[in-house]
């Protein structure tokens, strides 16, 4: 393992995406596969991290993914992640999917909500020691204590 890097501000950054949604990736009610949602929002916990500490990523698990409300055929996606928590070599990811129909001028609605552990591994499969994350704001801090408690328990499945 490398030696500790310096520590990196939590607000930055904020990764955002943006996409459509075609009836390919819908199923026969008009809405999102579930699985395409889980999809687009690992790969947006996994820029997360990446962006945060410029390392490669594997994906260990989520939880507490919430599906708040259907994402209809035509409507745009967007998800927003940022690092919320970072242990030694691992890292939780909160990802925010929002949708929003393209011919209104409307606010973005949350459609869906997922925490993601992802771990820090170098080209020879080892862990990396990752930089402290620093907390600024309330949000912040209690973002990073569901994240510590929800990585407690998923390191806890795995035993």
């Amino acid at each position: 393992m490398t030696s500790t890097p310096s520590p990196k501000p939590s607000r930055s950054p904020q990764v955002e995406t943006t996409d459509i949604v075609f009836p390919s990736d819908t199923n026969t009610h008009g809405t999102m596969f579930g699985g395409k949602v889980l999809a687009l929002m690992d790969k947006a916990a996994f820029l997360a991290a990446v962006e945060f500490a410029h390392v490669p990523f594997v994906t260990v698990s989520m939880d507490h993914v919430r599906f708040i409300t259907p994402i209809m055929v035509g409507e745009i996606i967007e998800t927003h992640s940022r690092v919320a928590y970072v242990a030694r070599t691992s890292l939780v990811a909160r990802v925010d999917v929002f949708r929003r129909d393209p011919y209104e001028e409307k606010e973005p609605e949350l459609a869906c909500r997922g925490w993601f552990v992802l771990a820090a591994r170098g080209k020879d499969k080892r862990p990396i020691i990752l930089p402290e994350l620093l907390l600024e704001t309330d949000k912040d801090i209690e973002d990073a204590e569901f994240a510590r408690r929800f990585r407690e328990r998923s390191l806890a499945w795995r035993a």
